[in-house]
């Protein structure tokens, strides 16, 4: 699952890292979904830089 797919519930936050703003999601209904979004500041707006396997580095991309 990647960018144009997501749990019905919806995601719980698990991990945000301040300074590289790597945040890792998971599906509130399945734990075993898991997403890496890479969150970027600009202009004074959070704005979503990659998301899944699109535009994140393999190394940053949630194990499958």
């Amino acid at each position: 699952m990647d960018a144009q797919d997501y749990p019905d519930g919806g995601f719980k936050l698990l991990n945000f890292d301040e300074t590289t703003g790597l945040t890792t999601v998971n599906g509130k209904e399945g734990e075993s979904f898991h997403i890496n979004i890479q969150l970027v500041s600009q202009n004074g707006r959070t704005l979503v830089d990659g998301c899944g396997v699109v535009n994140l580095p393999e190394e940053l991309r949630a194990a499958r």
